[in-house]
Protein backbone atom coordinates (compact mmCIF):
# COMPACT_ATOMS: atom_id res chain seq x y z
CA UNK A 1 0.00 0.00 0.00
CA UNK A 2 1.62 3.17 -1.20
CA UNK A 3 0.24 6.08 1.19
CA UNK A 4 1.43 9.61 1.34
CA UNK A 5 2.80 10.57 5.14
CA UNK A 6 0.00 12.79 6.11
CA UNK A 7 -2.76 9.66 6.15
CA UNK A 8 -0.57 7.98 8.06
CA UNK A 9 -1.18 7.27 11.70
CA UNK A 10 0.54 5.54 14.54
CA UNK A 11 0.41 3.90 17.91
CA UNK A 12 2.96 5.70 20.27
CA UNK A 13 3.93 4.36 24.04
CA UNK A 14 5.15 7.79 25.72
CA UNK A 15 7.06 7.26 28.91
CA UNK A 16 5.75 8.28 32.15
CA UNK A 17 8.86 10.33 33.21
CA UNK A 18 9.85 12.95 34.98
CA UNK A 19 10.33 15.23 32.28
CA UNK A 20 13.06 17.87 34.26
CA UNK A 21 15.32 14.58 35.52
CA UNK A 22 14.75 13.41 31.61
CA UNK A 23 16.50 16.34 30.15
CA UNK A 24 19.36 16.68 32.57
CA UNK A 25 20.01 13.04 31.96
CA UNK A 26 19.97 13.36 28.21
CA UNK A 27 21.86 16.58 28.39
CA UNK A 28 24.53 15.41 30.78
CA UNK A 29 25.16 12.47 28.44
CA UNK A 30 24.83 14.46 24.49
CA UNK A 31 25.93 17.33 25.51
CA UNK A 32 24.63 20.61 22.93
CA UNK A 33 21.59 17.93 21.61
CA UNK A 34 18.35 18.86 21.36
CA UNK A 35 16.16 16.54 23.62
CA UNK A 36 13.10 14.96 22.74
CA UNK A 37 10.86 16.78 25.14
CA UNK A 38 8.40 13.44 24.94
CA UNK A 39 10.25 10.51 25.58
CA UNK A 40 8.28 7.44 23.78
CA UNK A 41 8.37 4.24 22.22
CA UNK A 42 6.92 4.41 18.53
CA UNK A 43 4.96 0.87 18.22
CA UNK A 44 4.02 0.68 15.01
CA UNK A 45 3.79 3.69 12.27
CA UNK A 46 2.42 3.75 9.06
CA UNK A 47 -1.57 2.93 9.81
CA UNK A 48 -3.97 4.09 6.74
CA UNK A 49 -5.44 6.95 8.91
CA UNK A 50 -8.72 6.79 6.97
CA UNK A 51 -8.99 2.81 7.99
CA UNK A 52 -7.85 3.06 11.54
CA UNK A 53 -10.60 1.31 13.83
CA UNK A 54 -10.04 2.88 17.05
CA UNK A 55 -12.04 0.55 18.93
CA UNK A 56 -9.98 -2.04 17.67
CA UNK A 57 -7.06 -0.48 18.46
CA UNK A 58 -8.16 0.33 22.23
CA UNK A 59 -9.23 -3.72 22.23
CA UNK A 60 -5.53 -4.78 21.23
CA UNK A 61 -4.33 -2.52 23.69
CA UNK A 62 -6.54 -2.83 26.81
CA UNK A 63 -4.63 -3.73 30.21
CA UNK A 64 -1.41 -4.52 27.81
CA UNK A 65 1.81 -4.13 29.96
CA UNK A 66 4.90 -4.16 28.44
CA UNK A 67 8.28 -5.72 29.19
CA UNK A 68 11.09 -3.21 28.36
CA UNK A 69 14.64 -3.69 28.58
CA UNK A 70 17.13 -0.96 27.27
CA UNK A 71 19.82 -1.66 25.33
CA UNK A 72 22.63 0.54 23.47
CA UNK A 73 22.76 3.52 21.81
CA UNK A 74 22.68 4.14 18.38
CA UNK A 75 22.29 6.82 15.74
CA UNK A 76 20.43 7.25 12.72
CA UNK A 77 22.04 9.45 9.96
CA UNK A 78 19.45 11.77 8.66
CA UNK A 79 20.37 15.64 7.98
CA UNK A 80 20.96 15.98 11.95
CA UNK A 81 21.67 12.49 13.86
CA UNK A 82 19.19 11.26 15.89
CA UNK A 83 20.41 9.45 18.73
CA UNK A 84 18.40 6.74 20.28
CA UNK A 85 18.33 4.06 22.79
CA UNK A 86 17.15 0.50 21.71
CA UNK A 87 14.38 -1.45 23.26
CA UNK A 88 14.74 -4.57 23.72
CA UNK A 89 11.23 -6.07 24.36
CA UNK A 90 9.27 -9.12 22.55
CA UNK A 91 6.13 -7.00 23.86
CA UNK A 92 6.65 -4.19 21.86
CA UNK A 93 7.46 -6.36 18.96
CA UNK A 94 4.60 -8.34 18.97
CA UNK A 95 2.21 -5.62 19.44
CA UNK A 96 3.85 -4.00 16.35
CA UNK A 97 3.52 -7.41 14.15
CA UNK A 98 -0.53 -7.53 15.23
CA UNK A 99 -1.11 -3.79 14.92
CA UNK A 100 0.97 -4.18 10.88
CA UNK A 101 -1.29 -7.07 10.21
CA UNK A 102 -4.66 -5.98 11.62
CA UNK A 103 -5.03 -2.13 9.95
CA UNK A 104 -3.57 -1.45 6.65
CA UNK A 105 -0.49 -0.60 6.73
CA UNK A 106 2.61 1.05 4.87
CA UNK A 107 5.91 2.25 5.86
CA UNK A 108 9.17 3.64 4.11
CA UNK A 109 11.15 1.82 6.52
CA UNK A 110 12.68 -1.79 6.10
CA UNK A 111 13.30 -2.63 9.50
CA UNK A 112 11.40 -1.77 12.90
CA UNK A 113 13.93 -0.89 15.31
CA UNK A 114 12.12 -0.19 18.64
CA UNK A 115 13.86 2.39 20.38
CA UNK A 116 13.74 5.51 22.34
CA UNK A 117 14.91 8.95 20.59
CA UNK A 118 17.03 10.63 23.09
CA UNK A 119 17.95 13.65 21.19
CA UNK A 120 19.20 15.56 17.84
CA UNK A 121 23.02 16.15 17.68
CA UNK A 122 24.71 17.30 14.93
CA UNK A 123 26.04 15.22 12.38
CA UNK A 124 28.71 12.32 13.97
CA UNK A 125 28.76 14.75 17.43
CA UNK A 126 27.56 11.37 19.14
CA UNK A 127 29.26 8.81 17.31
CA UNK A 128 31.55 7.66 20.21
CA UNK A 129 28.32 7.11 22.28
CA UNK A 130 27.09 4.42 19.80
CA UNK A 131 27.26 0.91 21.38
CA UNK A 132 27.27 2.64 24.91
CA UNK A 133 24.63 1.54 27.39
CA UNK A 134 23.72 3.83 29.59
CA UNK A 135 21.20 2.01 32.17
CA UNK A 136 17.82 2.87 32.25
CA UNK A 137 18.42 4.88 35.97
CA UNK A 138 21.07 6.86 34.51
CA UNK A 139 18.44 8.39 32.14
CA UNK A 140 15.77 8.85 34.99
CA UNK A 141 13.64 5.77 33.90
CA UNK A 142 12.43 3.05 36.81
CA UNK A 143 11.82 -0.69 35.97
CA UNK A 144 9.11 -1.23 35.15
CA UNK A 145 9.16 1.61 32.27
CA UNK A 146 5.31 3.06 33.04
CA UNK A 147 3.31 4.64 30.24
CA UNK A 148 0.41 5.43 28.20
CA UNK A 149 -0.50 4.04 24.84
CA UNK A 150 -1.64 7.19 22.75
CA UNK A 151 -2.63 7.17 19.01
CA UNK A 152 -1.42 9.85 16.80
CA UNK A 153 -3.12 11.29 13.74
CA UNK A 154 -1.35 12.64 10.57
CA UNK A 155 -1.89 15.94 11.74
CA UNK A 156 -0.22 14.99 15.50
CA UNK A 157 -3.12 14.84 17.14
CA UNK A 158 -2.47 12.45 20.42
CA UNK A 159 -5.74 10.44 20.89
CA UNK A 160 -5.42 8.53 24.91
CA UNK A 161 -6.11 4.89 24.55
Amino acid sequence: MDKPAEHLGALIYYLDVDKDQWKEQVQSLIPGCTIERNPQITIVYGLDHSLVDLEKLIQIVHGKTLDITLGEIGIFNNDTDIVYIKVQSIDVELLNHTLRHSFPYANQYKEYTPHITLGFANHGASDHLIGYNPGADSLGLTQPIAGSFYYLTPDKKRILL
